[in-house]
């Protein structure tokens, strides 16, 4: 795995769906979001992916950084979860599932009440 800022997150815009797509769109229309314009190529299909940066004035407020080194790659399944109204249910047994991998493999894991963590939201 390499380093990456969360700020920034690239997609396969033709693999997701209408009702998510719309979505990013209204979050890049409000600027939320930015687009990337030179996107990403995509390591395996060599396909350009669009790329979007959180806004850099809106960054500080989750102590995510304003420079961009690499992109979070989102997967259908993740963008899915976090853009699709209809899907959002299913973002928190994601989030899990990829924190539990994150973990130093010498030190105890988490009890499973807590493998949340903290909360942007708390």
């Amino acid at each position: 795995m390499t380093e990456t800022t969360v700020s920034s997150f690239s997609l396969a815009e033709e693999e997701i769906s209408a009702a998510a797509m719309e979505l990013v769109k209204l979050a890049e229309l409000h600027s939320l979001i930015v687009e990337i314009n030179a996107g990403r190529k995509d390591k395996n299909s060599r396909r350009i992916e669009s790329l979007y940066q959180v806004n850099k004035i809106l960054a500080p407020l989750w102590n995510l950084p304003i420079s961009r080194r690499g992109a979070l790659d989102l997967n259908k399944e993740l963008a899915e979860s976090i853009f699709n109204p209809n899907k959002q249910s299913e973002f928190s047994s994601l989030n899990k599932q990829i924190r539990s991998n994150l973990y130093a493999p010498f030190l105890p894991k988490p009890n499973k009440e807590n493998t949340a963590g903290p909360n942007l939201f708390n």
